[in-house]
Parts: C-alpha cells; structure tokens; sequence
C-alpha cells in the first residue's frame, strides 16, 4: 500500500534486512535514520515508493549519502545486495552516492536518476540489446557490435554512430527526437528497423545525416521534421532543413518521409543527396542514394521532394512520390540519376552545369510512371529534345 512507515526519531532504521532474507519494496513512504533501507545480509529490491531521512550522517557532506546502504563486508563478498528500478529520494541519488564508497551506483543495469530539486527519480532504461538494458541509446551503442539495439520509449537524444560500428537500430514503435544537433548522424555502417518516428526539432539539421564512408540501410519507420517552420522557398523561419542528408551511401527500402503534418517544407528539399556546394566535397566520392520504396505523399513534398545535388548519384526503383506545389519539383538532378521505376507525382528536372560534379545525366525507364513534365535543360545554351526546357 501507500502508507508511511516511519522510523521512531534518532533510533533506528526504516528497513534492517537480515538473515538472508529477500525483501521488496513497490510504493509507500520510509523514513528513517541515517539509513531508510539497511541490508546487513539478503537483498532488497525496492521497485518504487519515496524515502528520506530525519536523522542525518553526522559527517560534512554526507548526511544523506547513506539513505540506502548495505554492511560493509557483506556488500564485498555479495551476500548483502540492493537493486533499485523505481522510486524516489530526497537528498540521495542511488545511482551515484557515496554508501559504499565513491560512485557507488544500487540502480539496476540500465536505470538511471532524474534530478528535480532536492529529489532523485528512478528512470528505466531507454534501449536494449538482447537482455543487457542501457539507461541511454548512445550507451547501448556503444556496446554493441553487429548487435540490434532496440528502443524501449520514447527517446530525446543526438545519436551518433561512430566509425567503426555496425548496428541495427529497432525503432520499436518509439519514438526518437534530437536534442539540438541531427538526430542521427552515422559516420558507421547502420540499419534502421521497426515501426516508430525519427523527429528532428531543430534549425538545419536533419533528422537522419549519412556522413562520407557511412552506409545506412532504411527498413520501415516514419522520418520527421515536426518542427518545420519554413513559409516559402525565400523564408526559412529559422527552422527548416531537410529530413534525410546523405553524403555516403543510402538505402530507402521503405518508410514514410515528411516535414510535418501542419507545414509542407517550402524552403528545404525532403531528401537531399550530394552536396549543396560541390566545391565543399574534399573526397571527391560521390554520394550515392538508392530509393527502393517507399512513401514520399504526405502532402509534404518540400522544395524538391528528391533532390540530387552535387557529387550525388540517385536511382528510384520504386516508392511514390507526391509534390503538391504545382511550382517545385518532385526529382530534380543535378548529376547522376536513373529513374527505373516508381510514380512520381510532380515535375521531374535535370540540369547540366558542369562535367565534374553536375553532369546532368537522368535516364528513365518506362517502367518508371511520371505523372508530369519532365524539364531538362543540357549544357549552357543548348535545348534538349524535350520540348519543356529550363
């Protein structure tokens, strides 16, 4: 129940687990003194429930650093344990106080304190990785190699993949929102999996960027810019960016991809590929992009809905794709693009503008369904055969 249990002043603790006993604890208030739960020898699980002390540590420092504790020699040879996931603490972090020494941590493997005032709140874990739980997705991570890493709630945090790692990312159905940078930024190799949300909330960064050398494989989920604030293709609103951002290789093989549901994206691109300005592209290396599937019609299509800039290499084999705007683009290319497949609902553009990094080379098959004008302009004062010219 949640009633209270209170230690009689200056005499003795709340809780004294003894002879091995196993005790649990999942609401309720103890009060105590110096300590509010003491584990001499079992284990105590406590679950969930506010405890504080009235008689403090007599120390400098420390008088509430012992709110929870176990004896001493029992702690070191294990017969005395305690294992937090739930509750709160006044004054006492469990997760990072001085009962049995510096840092000594009694939260379980993943679970974490939030601060607010004088009290500490249990959080559980955000990500797993088989059954290991990790207090952060960064954490889980950073512990995996070639593992799966699946979201457990709804997560604020900048992820960053770094190098050297292969992972899957298990969206879960959760949902991932940044802090103030991209919400992903994969410099590795990484597959995204599951039903859930991808959401950026900030100005110029994307919700998904694919670093050079990254490699990152999209197997279903939704990719977001809630927050886009764009007015038209001259304002920005200080909040607008495109949702995807590769510069290494990229995979769509399905999802939804949109700005918002209340702004259609009038000054970014949705999907951008390559660079905005190819003279920024030390590599050299082309930013290669293939779109199996997906679902680009949210009636979101941004300024370009698929846009391959410069250095970049694109091939839509299938997905649909919707530009609501009569006067923006569905695709528009710049370099390398081969349309083999797909409805693309909108205007599809080509442009020549140099033979390094804008070629303007577009093929398409007709297996590909263009429900518009295709507008192609070649090199510098020379029509193309199509009688819609740039």
């Amino acid at each position: 129940g949640n009633g209270t249990l209170q230690a009689k002043e200056n005499d003795c603790y709340a809780v004294d687990v003894q002879d091995g006993s196993t005790l649990t604890i999942e609401n309720g208030t103890l009060v105590g003194n110096i300590h509010a739960v003491y584990v001499h020898e079992g284990t105590a699980y406590i679950k969930g429930g506010t405890y504080s002390v009235q008689q403090k540590y007599p120390q400098t420092g420390k008088g509430d650093e012992f709110v929870l504790n176990c004896y001493d020699a029992n702690r070191r040879n294990g017969s005395a344990t305690i294992s937090v996931s739930g509750g709160s603490f006044i004054n006492f972090n469990p997760a990072n106080c001085q009962a049995e020494g510096a840092n000594t941590n009694f939260c379980a493997e993943g679970y974490s304190t939030k601060q607010e005032d004088e009290k500490y709140t249990v959080m559980g874990p955000v990500a797993a990785i088989d059954e290991h739980n990790y207090a952060t997705l960064s954490a889980a991570v950073e512990a995996a190699d070639n593992k799966t890493v699946t979201l457990l709630k709804d997560v604020t945090e900048d992820l960053v993949i770094p190098a050297d790692k292969t992972v899957t990312l298990d969206l879960n159905g959760k949902k991932l929102t940044n802090v103030s940078s991209n919400t992903i930024t994969n410099n590795g190799t990484l597959t995204i999996t599951g039903e859930g949300t991808v959401d950026n909330v900030t100005h110029a960064k994307a919700a998904v960027w694919n670093n050079v050398g990254g490699t990152v494989i999209i197997d279903g989920g939704a990719y977001t810019r809630s927050a886009e604030a764009s007015t038209s293709a001259t304002n920005s609103d200080n909040n607008s960016y495109y949702v995807i951002d590769n510069y290494g290789t990229l995979t769509i093989n399905k999802g939804t991809f949109k700005f918002s549901d209340t702004n259609a994206g009038a000054f970014s691109s949705l999907i951008h590929n390559g660079w905005y300005d190819g003279s920024k592209n030390t590599s050299e290396r082309n930013a290669v992009m293939t779109i199996n599937d997906g679902n680009f019609t949210q009636g979101t299509g941004g300024k370009i809905t698929v846009k391959n800039d410069d250095y970049g290499e694109l091939e839509i084999k299938g997905g649909v794709f919707t530009q609501p705007q009569s006067n923006y683009y569905c695709v528009y290319n710049y370099n390398i693009a081969k349309i083999s497949g797909g409805t693309i609902n909108g205007y599809v553009g080509n442009e020549y503008a140099n033979a390094t990094c804008d070629k303007g080379l577009l093929e398409i098959s007709n297996k590909a369904v263009i429900n518009g004008g295709i507008q192609s302009r070649t090199k510098a004062s020379q029509t193309s055969s199509n009688d819609q010219n740039l």
